[in-house]
């Protein structure tokens, strides 16, 4: 309990940051203690999913940078490089609908395919788009 103390005097007379180590408190509550402890069992297969969709992203990656570079908002500040592209698709691709935020919208550029065969590029671009969605968003970080 002294170091209580002493972080609530650090609290009050240097920076009110220090209040937030009294959080780690709830740490000792039972339904905590058992989040931990089954995150902490199984660190070692959550960090072999986490490197399967770190590879599955880095391939899909190379594809955009080889294949679809042209279709990228901002080529030169998202993929301009394989490492760029890797970047930008786990940051951008992982935290919101898949690879939409950083590619042209297919309805902004003239809309979408009128038949199959219409348009194959644009439709290879929206197949490339829906399978990342699928594949890492629904299926790998719902193994995590």
């Amino acid at each position: 309990h002294i170091l209580y103390v002493v972080l609530s005097l650090l609290g009050c007379l240097v920076s009110p940051l220090f209040f937030a180590f009294h959080m780690l408190d709830f740490t000792k509550a039972e339904t905590i203690q058992i989040v931990l402890n089954s995150v902490s069992k199984n660190a070692n297969k959550l960090g072999f999913v986490g490197g399967l969709v770190a590879l599955v992203i880095y391939f899909y990656s190379i594809l955009g940078f080889s294949v679809f570079w042209y279709e990228h908002e901002n080529y030169q500040r998202s993929c301009s490089t394989i490492f760029q592209c890797f970047v930008t698709y786990m940051n951008e691709g992982l935290k919101s609908d898949g690879l939409a935020d950083v590619l042209f919208r297919s309805i902004e550029i003239g809309g979408y395919p009128r038949s199959l065969w219409s348009n194959p590029a644009e439709l290879a671009k929206i197949l490339w788009e829906l399978s990342f969605y699928v594949m890492v968003i629904l299926i790998l970080l719902a193994l995590v």
